[in-house]
């Protein structure tokens, strides 16, 4: 639970960011945000991914642990990849681009390791139901 509100603060600051200083009692124009919006839009897609390779890799029961969590990884980093394309209309390998495509692959692993797997949220999406090379059924 601990975990939870933890990661629910931080993605809170990271959206409200820091507005201290205006004494007017109107924002800025130019708030001091905790993250760049490309980066926290990149969190936030890499923490959905977790969800479809749960049910993607609960139709793969012959694969091991290791080979779903390489799948996690790679989801999360293509999305992350389709997000900048669509964002900056390339796809250079550049540090912007690899600052999105790696904000994604870490907001995917923060969300199953500290949202998803503690709330067994991914048992619900099929994800660790298979865990013996067997097929649940």
């Amino acid at each position: 639970m601990n975990r939870i509100v933890a990661l629910t603060a931080l993605f809170t600051l990271a959206l409200v960011g820091t507005a201290f200083g205006n004494t007017e009692g109107v924002p800025s124009p130019d708030p001091n945000l905790l993250l760049p919006g490309v980066q926290f839009w990149a969190l936030l897609i890499g923490a959905i991914v977790p969800l479809a390779t749960y049910a993607l890799n609960h139709a793969a029961p012959w694969a091991n642990e290791k080979i779903k969590a390489l799948v996690l990884v790679a989801a999360s980093a293509l999305a992350g990849a389709l997000f900048q394309l669509l964002y900056a209309g390339n796809l250079e390998l550049d540090l912007e681009t690899l600052q999105v495509v790696l904000s994604s692959v870490v907001g995917a692993l923060a969300a199953h390791v500290g949202l998803y797997r503690p709330a067994n949220i991914n048992a619900v999406f099929g994800g660790g139901t298979n865990k013996d090379g067997k097929p649940s059924v």
